[in-house]
Protein backbone atom coordinates (compact mmCIF):
# COMPACT_ATOMS: atom_id res chain seq x y z
CA UNK A 1 0.00 0.00 0.00
CA UNK A 2 2.92 2.83 0.77
CA UNK A 3 4.51 2.38 -2.72
CA UNK A 4 0.95 2.53 -4.17
CA UNK A 5 0.56 5.62 -2.99
CA UNK A 6 4.09 6.97 -3.34
CA UNK A 7 3.54 5.85 -7.12
CA UNK A 8 -0.32 7.45 -7.22
CA UNK A 9 1.64 10.42 -5.66
CA UNK A 10 4.40 10.70 -7.66
CA UNK A 11 2.39 10.36 -10.93
CA UNK A 12 -0.44 13.09 -9.57
CA UNK A 13 2.93 15.42 -8.97
CA UNK A 14 3.30 15.57 -12.66
CA UNK A 15 0.06 15.72 -14.02
CA UNK A 16 -0.55 18.98 -11.53
CA UNK A 17 2.79 20.13 -11.23
CA UNK A 18 2.13 22.67 -14.16
CA UNK A 19 -1.10 24.26 -12.48
CA UNK A 20 0.86 24.20 -8.92
CA UNK A 21 3.88 26.44 -10.62
CA UNK A 22 1.98 28.42 -12.05
CA UNK A 23 -0.17 29.44 -9.34
CA UNK A 24 2.26 29.84 -6.52
CA UNK A 25 4.54 31.69 -8.85
CA UNK A 26 1.92 34.10 -8.46
CA UNK A 27 1.37 33.74 -4.46
CA UNK A 28 4.44 32.39 -2.90
CA UNK A 29 6.92 35.29 -3.70
CA UNK A 30 8.71 36.21 -0.62
CA UNK A 31 12.29 34.48 -1.17
CA UNK A 32 14.56 36.86 0.15
CA UNK A 33 12.10 38.66 2.71
CA UNK A 34 11.44 35.06 4.28
CA UNK A 35 14.34 33.98 7.61
CA UNK A 36 14.02 30.24 6.73
CA UNK A 37 17.07 29.02 4.77
CA UNK A 38 18.12 25.52 3.67
CA UNK A 39 16.87 21.98 3.62
CA UNK A 40 14.92 19.44 5.04
CA UNK A 41 15.31 15.59 4.45
CA UNK A 42 12.15 13.38 4.36
CA UNK A 43 12.42 9.62 4.13
CA UNK A 44 9.45 9.42 1.69
CA UNK A 45 10.14 12.16 -0.36
CA UNK A 46 13.65 13.48 -0.24
CA UNK A 47 15.00 17.02 0.04
CA UNK A 48 12.05 19.67 0.76
CA UNK A 49 13.65 22.99 0.15
CA UNK A 50 12.75 26.01 2.39
CA UNK A 51 13.59 29.16 -0.01
CA UNK A 52 14.83 29.62 -3.25
CA UNK A 53 17.77 31.54 -1.75
CA UNK A 54 20.74 30.14 -0.47
CA UNK A 55 20.90 33.63 2.14
CA UNK A 56 19.24 37.11 1.98
CA UNK A 57 21.49 38.03 -1.05
CA UNK A 58 21.69 34.94 -3.33
CA UNK A 59 18.77 33.92 -4.62
CA UNK A 60 17.38 31.52 -8.09
CA UNK A 61 14.18 30.75 -9.78
CA UNK A 62 10.78 31.58 -8.60
CA UNK A 63 10.25 33.46 -5.19
CA UNK A 64 9.65 31.38 -2.33
CA UNK A 65 10.00 30.57 1.51
CA UNK A 66 9.13 30.34 5.26
CA UNK A 67 9.25 32.55 7.88
CA UNK A 68 8.97 32.37 11.76
CA UNK A 69 8.36 35.43 13.83
CA UNK A 70 10.88 35.51 16.45
CA UNK A 71 8.82 36.59 19.16
CA UNK A 72 5.79 34.58 18.91
CA UNK A 73 7.45 31.00 16.85
CA UNK A 74 4.11 30.90 14.09
CA UNK A 75 5.52 29.71 11.16
CA UNK A 76 4.01 30.89 7.27
CA UNK A 77 4.80 30.77 4.11
CA UNK A 78 5.90 27.72 1.22
CA UNK A 79 8.42 24.99 0.94
CA UNK A 80 8.87 23.29 -2.06
CA UNK A 81 9.73 19.63 -3.04
CA UNK A 82 10.58 17.94 -6.39
CA UNK A 83 8.89 14.64 -5.59
CA UNK A 84 5.10 16.16 -3.92
CA UNK A 85 5.64 20.23 -4.98
CA UNK A 86 4.24 22.95 -2.79
CA UNK A 87 4.42 22.75 1.09
CA UNK A 88 2.10 25.32 3.05
CA UNK A 89 2.43 26.71 6.27
CA UNK A 90 -0.44 29.39 5.79
CA UNK A 91 -3.84 28.05 7.02
CA UNK A 92 -5.57 29.70 4.30
CA UNK A 93 -4.15 26.78 2.10
CA UNK A 94 -5.31 24.42 4.03
CA UNK A 95 -8.73 23.72 2.80
CA UNK A 96 -9.77 20.87 0.95
CA UNK A 97 -11.57 20.94 -1.94
CA UNK A 98 -14.81 19.39 -1.23
CA UNK A 99 -14.88 21.12 1.84
CA UNK A 100 -12.66 22.66 5.11
CA UNK A 101 -10.74 20.21 6.76
CA UNK A 102 -8.26 21.31 9.74
CA UNK A 103 -5.48 19.17 10.43
CA UNK A 104 -5.79 16.02 12.83
CA UNK A 105 -4.93 17.79 15.86
CA UNK A 106 -7.32 20.83 14.97
CA UNK A 107 -6.44 24.45 14.73
CA UNK A 108 -4.35 25.97 17.67
CA UNK A 109 -6.19 29.36 19.04
CA UNK A 110 -2.63 30.46 19.83
CA UNK A 111 -1.15 30.33 16.35
CA UNK A 112 0.83 28.21 13.97
CA UNK A 113 3.41 27.81 15.74
CA UNK A 114 6.64 25.43 15.09
CA UNK A 115 7.41 23.43 17.97
CA UNK A 116 3.90 23.25 19.56
CA UNK A 117 0.89 22.73 17.71
CA UNK A 118 2.35 24.11 14.55
CA UNK A 119 1.24 22.30 10.97
CA UNK A 120 2.55 22.08 7.37
CA UNK A 121 0.70 20.79 4.56
CA UNK A 122 1.62 19.11 0.97
CA UNK A 123 -0.76 20.83 -1.39
CA UNK A 124 -1.67 17.85 -3.60
CA UNK A 125 -2.78 15.99 -0.86
CA UNK A 126 -5.84 18.20 -0.73
CA UNK A 127 -6.90 17.76 -4.32
CA UNK A 128 -8.79 15.57 -6.15
CA UNK A 129 -9.13 13.83 -2.56
CA UNK A 130 -12.62 12.43 -3.91
CA UNK A 131 -13.34 10.78 -6.77
CA UNK A 132 -17.39 11.79 -8.52
CA UNK A 133 -19.10 9.10 -6.23
CA UNK A 134 -17.33 10.41 -3.49
CA UNK A 135 -14.94 7.63 -2.90
CA UNK A 136 -11.58 9.35 -1.28
CA UNK A 137 -8.94 8.30 -3.41
CA UNK A 138 -5.63 9.02 -1.35
CA UNK A 139 -5.89 5.66 0.42
CA UNK A 140 -5.34 7.71 3.61
CA UNK A 141 -2.98 10.04 2.54
CA UNK A 142 -3.64 13.93 3.33
CA UNK A 143 -0.55 16.14 3.27
CA UNK A 144 -0.30 16.70 6.59
CA UNK A 145 3.12 17.39 8.64
CA UNK A 146 3.13 17.93 11.94
CA UNK A 147 5.79 20.41 13.35
CA UNK A 148 5.47 19.75 16.99
CA UNK A 149 9.27 17.85 17.42
CA UNK A 150 10.79 20.83 15.59
CA UNK A 151 12.76 23.48 17.83
CA UNK A 152 14.99 25.97 17.19
CA UNK A 153 18.17 26.50 18.96
CA UNK A 154 18.67 29.81 20.44
CA UNK A 155 21.67 28.89 21.98
CA UNK A 156 23.80 28.91 19.11
CA UNK A 157 24.25 31.47 16.42
CA UNK A 158 25.10 30.64 12.87
CA UNK A 159 25.67 33.79 11.59
CA UNK A 160 29.72 34.16 11.72
CA UNK A 161 30.08 30.77 9.73
CA UNK A 162 27.63 31.66 7.38
CA UNK A 163 29.36 35.16 5.94
CA UNK A 164 29.22 38.39 5.49
CA UNK A 165 25.17 37.87 4.05
CA UNK A 166 24.27 37.75 7.63
CA UNK A 167 25.62 40.70 8.83
CA UNK A 168 23.30 42.03 12.00
CA UNK A 169 21.92 38.43 11.87
CA UNK A 170 21.27 36.16 14.75
CA UNK A 171 20.72 32.78 12.97
CA UNK A 172 19.87 29.74 15.06
CA UNK A 173 19.66 26.74 13.35
CA UNK A 174 16.32 24.14 13.16
CA UNK A 175 16.37 21.07 15.14
CA UNK A 176 14.32 17.91 15.83
CA UNK A 177 11.81 15.91 13.77
CA UNK A 178 8.44 16.42 11.97
CA UNK A 179 6.18 13.49 10.59
CA UNK A 180 4.09 13.26 7.96
CA UNK A 181 2.53 10.12 8.10
CA UNK A 182 2.41 7.10 6.01
CA UNK A 183 3.46 8.84 2.26
CA UNK A 184 6.15 11.62 3.91
CA UNK A 185 7.19 10.12 7.01
CA UNK A 186 9.74 11.64 9.19
CA UNK A 187 11.09 15.29 8.26
CA UNK A 188 14.74 15.82 9.19
CA UNK A 189 15.60 19.43 10.44
CA UNK A 190 19.18 19.25 10.54
CA UNK A 191 21.99 16.40 10.49
CA UNK A 192 25.87 15.85 9.20
CA UNK A 193 24.67 16.33 5.86
CA UNK A 194 22.32 18.92 6.07
CA UNK A 195 21.28 21.93 7.69
CA UNK A 196 18.17 24.50 7.97
CA UNK A 197 18.22 27.26 9.94
CA UNK A 198 16.51 30.76 10.82
CA UNK A 199 18.02 34.04 10.85
CA UNK A 200 16.52 37.22 13.26
CA UNK A 201 17.59 40.72 13.52
CA UNK A 202 20.07 41.16 15.24
CA UNK A 203 18.38 43.17 18.37
CA UNK A 204 19.59 46.51 19.22
CA UNK A 205 19.86 46.81 22.89
CA UNK A 206 19.80 49.72 24.46
CA UNK A 207 23.22 49.13 25.96
CA UNK A 208 24.94 48.71 23.22
CA UNK A 209 25.68 52.22 21.37
CA UNK A 210 27.06 50.96 18.40
CA UNK A 211 23.33 49.77 16.58
CA UNK A 212 21.56 53.35 18.18
CA UNK A 213 20.17 55.66 15.53
CA UNK A 214 20.32 59.34 15.26
CA UNK A 215 18.00 60.50 13.48
CA UNK A 216 16.21 63.58 14.74
CA UNK A 217 13.10 62.65 12.34
CA UNK A 218 12.46 60.47 15.13
CA UNK A 219 13.79 61.25 18.36
CA UNK A 220 15.63 64.55 19.77
CA UNK A 221 16.40 65.74 22.73
CA UNK A 222 16.67 69.74 23.66
CA UNK A 223 17.52 72.80 26.18
CA UNK A 224 15.00 75.90 25.23
CA UNK A 225 14.09 74.24 21.54
CA UNK A 226 17.80 74.03 20.81
CA UNK A 227 20.75 71.59 20.67
CA UNK A 228 23.25 73.75 22.58
CA UNK A 229 22.96 76.13 25.58
CA UNK A 230 25.62 78.28 27.87
CA UNK A 231 25.32 78.68 31.08
CA UNK A 232 26.56 80.08 34.16
CA UNK A 233 28.82 77.62 36.45
CA UNK A 234 26.43 76.16 39.10
CA UNK A 235 23.34 76.49 37.51
CA UNK A 236 21.23 73.58 36.33
CA UNK A 237 18.97 72.91 33.37
CA UNK A 238 15.78 71.49 32.17
CA UNK A 239 16.61 68.89 29.46
CA UNK A 240 12.87 67.92 26.86
CA UNK A 241 12.90 64.85 24.59
CA UNK A 242 10.33 64.24 21.92
CA UNK A 243 9.79 61.21 19.87
CA UNK A 244 8.29 61.41 16.58
CA UNK A 245 6.50 59.23 13.98
CA UNK A 246 6.18 55.69 14.81
CA UNK A 247 8.84 55.63 18.05
CA UNK A 248 7.15 55.29 21.34
CA UNK A 249 9.89 54.69 23.64
CA UNK A 250 9.49 52.13 26.48
CA UNK A 251 12.90 52.56 28.18
CA UNK A 252 15.62 55.69 28.36
CA UNK A 253 19.02 55.51 29.86
CA UNK A 254 21.10 58.64 30.20
CA UNK A 255 25.23 59.36 29.88
CA UNK A 256 27.71 61.74 30.12
CA UNK A 257 30.30 62.81 27.94
CA UNK A 258 32.77 65.61 27.49
CA UNK A 259 33.96 67.36 30.74
CA UNK A 260 32.14 65.08 33.06
CA UNK A 261 34.97 64.53 35.34
CA UNK A 262 33.62 66.67 38.14
CA UNK A 263 30.15 64.96 38.42
CA UNK A 264 30.86 61.39 37.39
CA UNK A 265 28.01 60.50 39.26
CA UNK A 266 25.47 63.24 38.03
CA UNK A 267 21.72 63.16 38.60
CA UNK A 268 21.59 62.87 34.63
CA UNK A 269 22.24 59.46 34.64
CA UNK A 270 19.59 58.40 37.82
CA UNK A 271 17.07 60.72 36.83
CA UNK A 272 16.89 59.16 33.11
CA UNK A 273 17.44 55.51 34.10
CA UNK A 274 13.70 53.15 33.90
CA UNK A 275 10.61 53.64 31.89
CA UNK A 276 9.05 56.20 30.18
CA UNK A 277 5.81 54.27 29.24
CA UNK A 278 5.44 54.44 25.74
CA UNK A 279 5.13 58.43 26.04
CA UNK A 280 6.51 60.43 23.09
CA UNK A 281 7.51 63.64 24.86
CA UNK A 282 9.20 64.70 28.25
CA UNK A 283 11.36 66.84 30.60
CA UNK A 284 13.90 65.96 32.89
CA UNK A 285 14.21 68.89 35.26
CA UNK A 286 16.79 70.70 37.30
CA UNK A 287 19.75 68.47 35.91
CA UNK A 288 22.88 69.71 37.62
CA UNK A 289 25.50 70.39 35.09
CA UNK A 290 29.25 70.00 35.93
CA UNK A 291 30.61 73.93 36.77
CA UNK A 292 32.91 74.76 34.13
CA UNK A 293 33.76 73.55 30.64
CA UNK A 294 31.51 71.47 28.00
CA UNK A 295 29.38 68.46 28.63
CA UNK A 296 27.43 66.12 26.06
CA UNK A 297 24.18 64.95 27.74
CA UNK A 298 23.08 62.13 25.62
CA UNK A 299 19.44 60.47 26.14
CA UNK A 300 19.11 56.71 24.35
CA UNK A 301 15.83 55.09 24.13
CA UNK A 302 14.09 51.78 22.86
CA UNK A 303 10.70 50.72 21.88
CA UNK A 304 12.02 46.82 22.48
CA UNK A 305 12.53 47.10 17.88
CA UNK A 306 14.47 50.62 17.50
CA UNK A 307 16.47 52.14 19.23
CA UNK A 308 17.63 56.34 18.70
CA UNK A 309 19.39 58.77 20.70
CA UNK A 310 20.08 62.51 20.75
CA UNK A 311 22.31 64.38 22.65
CA UNK A 312 23.04 68.62 23.75
CA UNK A 313 26.12 70.11 24.36
CA UNK A 314 26.00 72.58 27.23
CA UNK A 315 29.01 75.37 27.93
CA UNK A 316 29.30 76.39 31.37
CA UNK A 317 31.75 78.87 32.58
CA UNK A 318 31.93 81.19 36.15
CA UNK A 319 34.17 83.85 36.21
CA UNK A 320 34.27 87.02 38.99
CA UNK A 321 37.17 89.62 38.78
CA UNK A 322 38.01 92.72 40.81
CA UNK A 323 38.58 95.48 38.06
CA UNK A 324 39.30 98.53 40.53
CA UNK A 325 40.42 99.51 43.66
CA UNK A 326 41.30 102.53 42.20
CA UNK A 327 44.25 104.37 44.33
CA UNK A 328 43.47 107.58 46.13
CA UNK A 329 45.88 110.64 46.33
CA UNK A 330 44.47 113.25 48.83
CA UNK A 331 44.36 110.50 51.28
CA UNK A 332 40.99 111.37 52.60
CA UNK A 333 38.36 110.08 50.08
CA UNK A 334 37.30 106.29 50.55
CA UNK A 335 38.29 104.02 47.38
CA UNK A 336 35.76 102.81 44.86
CA UNK A 337 35.98 98.92 44.36
CA UNK A 338 34.87 98.15 40.69
CA UNK A 339 34.41 94.12 40.07
CA UNK A 340 32.84 92.00 37.69
CA UNK A 341 31.24 88.38 37.29
CA UNK A 342 29.08 86.73 34.22
CA UNK A 343 26.36 85.73 37.04
CA UNK A 344 23.49 88.14 36.31
CA UNK A 345 22.67 87.41 39.88
CA UNK A 346 25.88 87.74 41.90
CA UNK A 347 26.80 86.84 45.31
CA UNK A 348 30.17 87.80 46.21
CA UNK A 349 31.89 89.47 49.13
CA UNK A 350 35.12 91.53 48.93
CA UNK A 351 37.64 90.93 51.79
CA UNK A 352 39.81 94.28 52.33
CA UNK A 353 43.26 93.19 54.42
CA UNK A 354 45.24 96.60 55.69
CA UNK A 355 48.52 95.76 55.19
CA UNK A 356 49.52 96.62 58.64
CA UNK A 357 49.77 94.45 62.10
CA UNK A 358 47.24 96.55 64.31
CA UNK A 359 44.09 96.32 61.93
CA UNK A 360 41.59 93.53 61.40
CA UNK A 361 40.99 92.54 58.18
CA UNK A 362 36.89 93.11 57.48
CA UNK A 363 34.22 92.58 54.93
CA UNK A 364 32.45 94.71 52.37
CA UNK A 365 29.48 93.92 53.16
CA UNK A 366 30.08 93.87 56.77
CA UNK A 367 27.86 90.60 56.75
CA UNK A 368 26.51 88.57 53.86
CA UNK A 369 27.06 88.85 50.35
CA UNK A 370 26.81 91.87 47.93
CA UNK A 371 23.60 91.15 45.65
CA UNK A 372 24.76 93.25 43.36
CA UNK A 373 21.67 94.62 40.83
CA UNK A 374 21.99 95.86 37.24
CA UNK A 375 24.89 94.39 35.15
CA UNK A 376 28.42 94.49 35.33
CA UNK A 377 30.88 96.06 36.09
CA UNK A 378 29.25 96.51 40.07
CA UNK A 379 30.67 99.18 41.87
CA UNK A 380 31.00 99.32 45.57
CA UNK A 381 32.75 101.96 48.73
CA UNK A 382 34.69 100.78 51.20
CA UNK A 383 33.71 103.44 53.92
CA UNK A 384 35.21 101.46 56.69
CA UNK A 385 38.94 102.53 54.60
CA UNK A 386 41.06 104.50 57.38
CA UNK A 387 42.82 107.35 55.98
CA UNK A 388 45.89 106.35 58.77
CA UNK A 389 46.47 102.84 56.61
CA UNK A 390 49.86 102.29 54.74
CA UNK A 391 47.69 100.00 52.32
CA UNK A 392 44.93 97.96 51.77
CA UNK A 393 44.52 94.87 49.55
CA UNK A 394 41.40 93.76 48.42
CA UNK A 395 39.79 90.18 47.57
CA UNK A 396 37.06 88.88 45.59
CA UNK A 397 35.04 85.63 46.48
CA UNK A 398 31.56 84.97 44.76
CA UNK A 399 29.60 81.94 44.46
CA UNK A 400 26.86 80.56 43.07
CA UNK A 401 24.20 77.87 44.19
CA UNK A 402 23.99 77.52 47.82
CA UNK A 403 21.22 79.89 48.59
CA UNK A 404 18.68 77.63 46.87
CA UNK A 405 18.54 80.29 43.31
CA UNK A 406 20.24 76.89 41.87
CA UNK A 407 20.82 73.63 43.22
CA UNK A 408 24.34 73.01 42.01
CA UNK A 409 26.62 74.78 44.96
CA UNK A 410 29.43 75.81 42.83
CA UNK A 411 32.12 78.22 44.33
CA UNK A 412 33.74 80.65 45.67
CA UNK A 413 35.49 81.83 42.94
CA UNK A 414 38.20 83.87 43.72
CA UNK A 415 39.61 87.04 42.19
CA UNK A 416 43.14 88.40 43.78
CA UNK A 417 43.97 91.52 45.10
CA UNK A 418 44.13 95.17 44.25
CA UNK A 419 45.56 97.61 46.19
CA UNK A 420 44.36 101.78 47.73
CA UNK A 421 46.78 103.43 50.02
CA UNK A 422 47.15 106.49 51.21
CA UNK A 423 51.03 106.13 51.85
CA UNK A 424 53.70 106.75 49.66
CA UNK A 425 55.54 103.25 48.56
CA UNK A 426 57.96 101.95 45.34
CA UNK A 427 58.87 98.41 44.61
CA UNK A 428 62.35 97.65 43.42
CA UNK A 429 63.25 95.14 40.98
CA UNK A 430 67.15 94.05 39.78
CA UNK A 431 69.00 92.13 37.17
CA UNK A 432 70.14 90.23 37.04
CA UNK A 433 67.79 88.77 39.91
CA UNK A 434 70.16 86.38 41.70
CA UNK A 435 73.99 86.30 41.39
CA UNK A 436 76.04 88.75 39.13
CA UNK A 437 79.04 86.41 37.88
CA UNK A 438 82.51 88.19 37.76
CA UNK A 439 85.00 87.91 34.63
CA UNK A 440 88.34 88.46 34.16
CA UNK A 441 89.84 92.40 33.32
CA UNK A 442 93.41 92.63 31.43
CA UNK A 443 94.83 92.64 35.12
CA UNK A 444 94.93 89.41 35.92
CA UNK A 445 94.48 90.82 40.07
CA UNK A 446 91.27 92.34 39.47
CA UNK A 447 87.92 91.22 38.30
CA UNK A 448 84.82 92.90 37.64
CA UNK A 449 81.21 92.11 37.41
CA UNK A 450 78.73 92.92 34.76
CA UNK A 451 76.38 95.86 35.44
CA UNK A 452 74.01 95.30 38.52
CA UNK A 453 70.29 96.85 37.27
CA UNK A 454 68.19 98.14 39.64
CA UNK A 455 64.81 99.87 38.90
CA UNK A 456 62.97 102.11 41.03
CA UNK A 457 58.54 101.94 41.08
CA UNK A 458 56.77 104.20 42.51
CA UNK A 459 53.19 103.92 43.81
CA UNK A 460 50.88 107.02 45.01
CA UNK A 461 53.48 109.87 44.96
CA UNK A 462 51.84 113.22 45.03
CA UNK A 463 55.27 115.41 44.98
CA UNK A 464 58.34 114.66 43.48
CA UNK A 465 60.61 113.24 46.21
CA UNK A 466 64.21 112.30 46.56
CA UNK A 467 65.96 108.82 46.84
CA UNK A 468 68.90 108.01 49.02
CA UNK A 469 71.41 105.34 48.96
CA UNK A 470 74.13 103.88 51.61
CA UNK A 471 75.90 100.39 51.84
CA UNK A 472 75.21 98.97 55.19
CA UNK A 473 77.32 95.48 54.66
CA UNK A 474 79.88 94.44 52.33
CA UNK A 475 83.67 95.69 52.12
CA UNK A 476 85.03 94.76 48.37
CA UNK A 477 88.04 95.48 47.94
CA UNK A 478 88.33 97.73 44.55
CA UNK A 479 85.99 100.12 43.10
CA UNK A 480 82.11 100.96 43.39
CA UNK A 481 79.73 102.55 41.09
CA UNK A 482 76.59 103.99 41.78
CA UNK A 483 74.99 105.48 38.87
CA UNK A 484 71.27 106.34 39.06
CA UNK A 485 69.43 107.85 35.71
CA UNK A 486 67.58 110.38 38.50
CA UNK A 487 68.09 110.92 42.34
CA UNK A 488 64.09 112.05 42.81
CA UNK A 489 60.99 110.08 41.80
CA UNK A 490 58.96 113.29 39.54
CA UNK A 491 55.37 113.59 39.78
CA UNK A 492 53.12 115.07 37.13
CA UNK A 493 50.51 116.74 38.86
CA UNK A 494 48.02 116.97 35.46
CA UNK A 495 48.38 113.22 34.65
CA UNK A 496 49.66 112.22 38.22
CA UNK A 497 52.05 109.69 36.33
CA UNK A 498 55.35 109.16 38.71
CA UNK A 499 58.61 108.48 36.99
CA UNK A 500 60.86 104.86 37.62
CA UNK A 501 64.30 105.35 38.47
CA UNK A 502 66.97 103.22 36.74
CA UNK A 503 70.48 102.84 38.93
CA UNK A 504 73.53 100.89 37.60
CA UNK A 505 75.60 99.02 39.99
CA UNK A 506 79.06 98.34 38.74
CA UNK A 507 82.18 96.75 41.21
CA UNK A 508 85.50 95.76 40.81
CA UNK A 509 87.53 92.93 42.99
CA UNK A 510 90.90 92.62 43.68
CA UNK A 511 92.66 89.84 45.29
CA UNK A 512 90.21 87.36 44.24
CA UNK A 513 92.32 84.63 44.56
CA UNK A 514 92.07 84.77 48.24
CA UNK A 515 89.06 85.24 48.60
CA UNK A 516 87.85 82.16 46.59
CA UNK A 517 90.17 80.24 48.79
CA UNK A 518 88.50 81.18 51.68
CA UNK A 519 84.88 80.86 50.05
CA UNK A 520 82.52 77.87 50.10
CA UNK A 521 81.34 76.63 47.01
CA UNK A 522 77.93 77.10 46.69
CA UNK A 523 75.84 74.67 44.37
CA UNK A 524 72.76 76.71 44.29
CA UNK A 525 74.30 79.23 42.80
CA UNK A 526 76.60 77.32 40.94
CA UNK A 527 79.75 78.87 42.07
CA UNK A 528 81.03 80.95 44.88
CA UNK A 529 79.76 83.55 46.06
CA UNK A 530 82.14 86.25 47.12
CA UNK A 531 80.27 89.40 48.20
CA UNK A 532 76.76 90.00 49.57
CA UNK A 533 76.73 93.79 49.43
CA UNK A 534 73.00 95.29 50.93
CA UNK A 535 71.77 98.49 50.10
CA UNK A 536 69.54 101.00 52.16
CA UNK A 537 67.55 102.99 49.65
CA UNK A 538 64.85 105.74 50.50
CA UNK A 539 62.47 108.48 49.43
CA UNK A 540 63.24 111.02 51.90
CA UNK A 541 59.76 112.85 52.06
CA UNK A 542 56.25 111.47 52.49
CA UNK A 543 56.77 109.01 55.17
CA UNK A 544 58.19 106.32 53.18
CA UNK A 545 59.84 103.35 54.54
CA UNK A 546 63.90 102.50 53.88
CA UNK A 547 63.80 99.21 51.14
CA UNK A 548 66.67 96.56 51.93
CA UNK A 549 67.98 95.15 48.59
CA UNK A 550 70.68 92.47 48.63
CA UNK A 551 73.41 92.16 45.82
CA UNK A 552 75.08 89.18 45.22
CA UNK A 553 78.19 89.26 43.62
CA UNK A 554 79.68 85.47 42.48
CA UNK A 555 82.58 83.69 41.05
CA UNK A 556 82.14 80.42 38.86
CA UNK A 557 84.44 77.97 37.62
CA UNK A 558 83.26 78.16 33.82
CA UNK A 559 80.81 80.09 32.32
CA UNK A 560 77.56 79.63 34.12
CA UNK A 561 75.47 80.70 30.83
CA UNK A 562 76.97 77.35 29.54
CA UNK A 563 74.43 74.28 29.68
CA UNK A 564 77.24 72.01 30.67
CA UNK A 565 79.26 74.25 32.76
CA UNK A 566 79.53 72.45 36.02
CA UNK A 567 81.46 74.25 38.29
CA UNK A 568 84.67 72.58 40.30
CA UNK A 569 85.98 73.40 43.69
CA UNK A 570 89.72 74.73 43.68
CA UNK A 571 90.72 73.01 47.53
CA UNK A 572 89.56 69.68 46.91
CA UNK A 573 89.59 68.89 42.75
CA UNK A 574 93.07 68.91 41.30
CA UNK A 575 91.52 70.10 37.77
CA UNK A 576 90.28 72.91 39.12
CA UNK A 577 94.19 74.52 40.47
CA UNK A 578 95.99 77.06 38.22
CA UNK A 579 98.73 75.82 35.45
CA UNK A 580 101.76 77.30 35.29
CA UNK A 581 102.26 80.29 33.48
CA UNK A 582 98.86 80.13 31.74
CA UNK A 583 95.24 80.81 33.60
CA UNK A 584 92.35 79.57 31.46
CA UNK A 585 89.21 81.95 31.14
CA UNK A 586 86.87 81.00 34.70
CA UNK A 587 90.30 80.03 36.13
CA UNK A 588 91.90 81.96 37.98
CA UNK A 589 94.40 80.60 40.15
Amino acid sequence: MKLGLRKWIKTSIFIFSFTFIVFFAMQANAGKDDNVFGWWWSDGIGWISLNNCSDPTSCSGNSYGVNINEDTNIISGHAWSDNIGWISFDQNDWSDDSSTVGPPGGFSSSGNQIGSSGWGRALNGRYFAHSSDGRDNRGGYDGWISLSGFGIDKTTDLATSLGSAFDKKVVNPLTGYGWGSNVIGWVQATSKYHKSYVSFDKKCLITDPTCAKHDHSFFEVTINSKNTATIVGGDVVNIDWEAKQTFYPTECTGSLGGNSSPYPDSDWTTKTSGWTYQTQSGTYNKIHVPPSGATTFRLTCTDNTNVYYDEVNVNASFTAGINGGACIDDLTSNPTITWTTNDPSPECVIEAMPFYADFTPYTIPSSGYLNASGSAPYTVVDTTFSTNNKNTFYKLNCRNGDTGTYEANVGPITSFTKMCSNAVDYTITKSPSSCNYLTETSDPTVYKADTMKLTLIPENFTADTDVSIDTTNGTPKGNINWAPSSQQFTYNTTSKDHNTIDADYTISFTELSKKIKSTTYNSSLNGYLIESIDLNIKATSQNTDTKKESLLYCYATCDPSDPTCKPCDPKTDPLCAPKPKTKPKYVPF
